[in-house]
C-alpha cells in the first residue's frame, strides 16, 4: 500500500512547477569530464522546478545527502519538496539516457543547528519519493567516511561553472583531484570562519565552484566532505562539510526513516488518496 502511494505522488510531483527562482548555488575549476557512470554511481544533481541548483550523494536507496544551504532560497526560506528533484544515472545534466531516473522529494532534513550567515552545520538529508529501483553499477551509494582527512589527495565533482566570474555551467559532469590543506593553512585564508567539522581541499588552479555545492569529497573512496563554501574558486581552497562528525546523525534518521513502515507523511498522503477513492467509488 505504502509503495502504491508513494510512485501515484511521485508522478504527481513531477509535473508541479512554481514561480520560486533557486538563488546561484555554490564548480569544477581545471578537472576533466567523467567517461564512466558507473565512475560516480552515487553523484546526483539535486534540482529547483527541474533545474540544477547543487550535487548530492546517493547514501543509501531512499536519501541523498548535500548541503543544507541547498535546500533554501536566497530569502533563507526552505524550499517546498514539491518543487525539489533529484535526477540520478547521467553524466550530462542536459540529456537523459536508459540509465537516467528523476525522483521527486518527500522531505527535506537541514542540520538543526545549520547557520546560514556563517556556513556552518552546512548538511542536509533528502529523502526521495518511492526509491532508486535500478540498483547497479550506474546508480549505487557511497559510504561515509569514518574520520576527517589530511594530507591527503580527494576527488570532488559536479556540473559547475569552469571558470570563475562566469555563469555557464558544464552539462557534463567533470571531476578533479585536489589536495586536503590543513586546518591553520584554511584558517590563514578565512580567519575565524574554520570549525573542526571542516575540511579545506584545493586552490592553486583545482576547485569546485557555483553549481557543485552539495557534492562530494572523494577521500580513498568514502564521503569525506560536501562542498560548502569558499572564495575565488580556483585560487583559494575551498570549504567543504567533513561527513564523519554528522555520522551518527545522519546514519539516525536514515535507520529510522528506512526501517519505518510508514513514515508520517507518507502516511497523510496515502490518507488523501484514499479518501479520493472512496468519494469516488461512493458516488
Amino acid at each position: 500500500m505504502r509503495l502504491g502511494c508513494v510512485l501515484w505522488l511521485s508522478v504527481l510531483v513531477s509535473d508541479v512547477s512554481s514561480a520560486v527562482s533557486p538563488p546561484p548555488s555554490s564548480k569544477i575549476i581545471g578537472g576533466e569530464f567523467v567517461e564512466h557512470q558507473s565512475d560516480f554511481a552515487f553523484m546526483v544533481s539535486v534540482r529547483v522546478n527541474r533545474r540544477h541548483i547543487c550535487g548530492g550523494s546517493i547514501v543509501d536507496y531512499r536519501h541523498v545527502l548535500t548541503a543544507a544551504h541547498c535546500c533554501f532560497d536566497a530569502a533563507n526560506k526552505p524550499y517546498p519538496p514539491q518543487i525539489m528533484s533529484i535526477a540520478a544515472g547521467s553524466l550530462n545534466i542536459g540529456r537523459s539516457n536508459n540509465n537516467s531516473v528523476v525522483k521527486g522529494v518527500l522531505a527535506i532534513i537541514p542540520h538543526k543547528k545549520y547557520d546560514w550567515e556563517r556556513i556552518t552545520n552546512d548538511v542536509a538529508v533528502i529523502k526521495i519519493l518511492g526509491q532508486f529501483e535500478l540498483w547497479n553499477r550506474n546508480i549505487s551509494a557511497i559510504s561515509l567516511s569514518n574520520f576527517i582527512r589530511s594530507g591527503s589527495w580527494c576527488t570532488i565533482c559536479g556540473w559547475g561553472i569552469t571558470r570563475f566570474n562566469t555563469s555557464q555551467v558544464s552539462y557534463r559532469l567533470r571531476y578533479v583531484d585536489v589536495p586536503v590543506v590543513s586546518q591553520s593553512t584554511c584558517e590563514f585564508y578565512y580567519p575565524g570562519r574554520i570549525t573542526n567539522k571542516m575540511i579545506c581541499a584545493g586552490g592553486n588552479g583545482s576547485d569546485s565552484c557555483q553549481g557543485d555545492s552539495g557534492g562530494p569529497l572523494i577521500c580513498g573512496g568514502v564521503l569525506a566532505g560536501i562542498v560548502s563554501w569558499g572564495s575565488d574558486c580556483g585560487v583559494y581552497p575551498g570549504v567543504y562539510t567533513a561527513v564523519a562528525p554528522y555520522k551518527s546523525w545522519i546514519r539516525k534518521y536514515i535507520d529510522n526513516s528506512s526501517s519505518s513502515w510508514i513514515t508520517p507523511s507518507e502516511r497523510q498522503a496515502c490518507f488523501v488518496i484514499l479518501q479520493v477513492l472512496f468519494a469516488y467509488y461512493i458516488v
